[in-house]
């Protein structure tokens, strides 16, 4: 149990509970970003360690020159923008150092080498990183890729941290409140509603859809559980949409006419021996008989229909990030009603009405969080004001543990 006091402002700001002190530092961003860093940071830790550096980084730290026989030159066409080409050279060498062990290159150069000899600069650390002098090397694209993804991952914990220092913020210097789902939104511009019901889009009929960019929650719950109910029949047999059952029969017919007219060939060709107009006759008419038969037993049994049913129980898709407006009540820190919208998932009963806290800054509109974002559902204490609030604010701890290990442990087995 958590206790939240209900007012707070920069003046007088609120004391954060311990429970919820590491709960708002690991949101979503924060988790991915550290964990993609981990896993990057390990990789390069890895590669840094067995030597396998990329070749001017590595060159950088230390080299050393020999002498070099070129062993081949191959002409190879590279693309550069949309019709630019780039003849390269490729130049295969092959190197002895000084404790007489050989090795081999590639290096890369606009230029062909005159001659069979030329020098080479080596990692003295790691002799297979190498090129010749005044060349350039094939590069390894996994150091690259994950340097790319350490500084992607460092961009993603910046957002993060402006999003706890938000969250910070709100739970410091911000009003505790409660605001109620008062109506759902269209998610689109469109004249109609349609509605996300299991896994098809089902749109309102011209003469319920007259009702505008907002339904009250109650009639959105009904309206959305009416839909699912009509794709169901009286036994719990899913009998689907309009169109659905429409293109249910129009395929059974396809299907019926193709057998058709195989069973009226192989029925004309074992009675008739040489059949002549009578094969196509015979074409016909197994075709339509197949297709008529099909037909009536698909929209009698609905066997297509079946195949394609969602499950009876599932939640409807429409009560998945629905965009709710929310209604914050007047209150002494907040003189006026505010309206909020934000996408929320609908449990499509009585919960939905129920007031839901929230953190409400009345000097920035903008500036605003549900406490159910941060895991926690409560309610105020009668006596003292104060809210009580319950939940599992430390879920999110043991996510970024697990993420966290889990893209070390993938850094590792990629590093070899």
């Amino acid at each position: 149990m958590i206790r939240l006091t209900q007012h707070a402002s920069v003046d007088q700001p609120r004391r954060i509970p311990i429970q919820l002190l590491g709960t708002f530092w690991l949101n979503s961003h924060m988790l991915l970003g550290v964990a993609l860093l981990a896993g990057s940071v390990v990789y390069i830790a890895s590669l840094v360690k067995s030597g396998r550096l990329p070749t001017d980084l590595a060159l950088m730290l230390d080299h050393a020159k020999a002498p070099a026989t070129i062993d081949a030159v191959q002409t190879r066409t590279k693309t550069k923008g949309k019709n630019m080409k780039v003849i390269e050279y490729l130049h295969q060498f092959h190197f002895q150092l000084p404790g007489g062990m050989q090795h081999s290159g590639t290096s890369i150069s606009s230029s062909k080498n005159q001659g069979k000899v030329a020098t080479v600069v080596y990692y003295p650390a790691n002799p297979q990183i190498n090129r010749l002098q005044g060349m350039s090397a094939e590069q390894d694209s996994s150091f690259r890729f994950s340097a790319i993804l350490a500084v992607v991952s460092a961009i993603m914990i910046v957002f993060g941290i402006r999003q706890a220092r938000a969250t910070y913020r709100l739970l410091r210097f911000a009003t505790l409140s409660q605001a109620m789902i008062v109506a759902c939104r269209r998610n689109d511009n469109n004249a109609k509603w349609t509605f996300e019901v299991g896994e098809l889009s089902v749109t309102l009929p011209e003469r319920k859809s007259s009702v505008g960019d907002e339904i009250p929650v109650v009639q959105y719950q009904s309206m959305v559980l009416e839909l699912t109910r009509s794709l169901y029949d009286s036994k719990g047999h899913y009998v689907g949409t309009a169109w659905q059952r429409s293109l249910s029969v129009a395929i059974a017919a396809f299907f019926g006419a193709l057998f058709g007219v195989i069973l009226g060939v192989m029925t004309t060709l074992i009675v008739l021996q040489k059949p002549g107009f009578q094969l196509l006759h015979g074409m016909g008419t197994g075709a339509a008989i197949g297709a008529i038969a099909l037909a009536i037993a698909e929209k009698r049994w609905r066997f297509f229909i079946r195949g394609i049913a969602p499950k009876p129980d599932a939640k409807p898709a429409a009560f998945v990030k629905c965009t709710c407006v929310l209604e914050i009540a007047p209150s002494s820190d907040l003189p006026t009603q505010v309206r909020l919208t934000k996408k929320l998932d609908l449990a499509g009963d009585a919960s939905d009405l129920l007031p839901r806290p929230i953190l409400y800054r009345k000097d920035r509109a903008n500036d605003w969080l549900l406490l159910s974002e941060l895991g926690l559902t409560g309610s105020p204490d009668t006596t003292s004001g104060d809210f009580i609030l319950t939940g599992t604010p430390h879920r999110p701890v043991l996510i970024a543990l697990s993420v966290i290990i889990i893209a070390t442990i993938v850094g590792v087995m990629l590093a070899g």
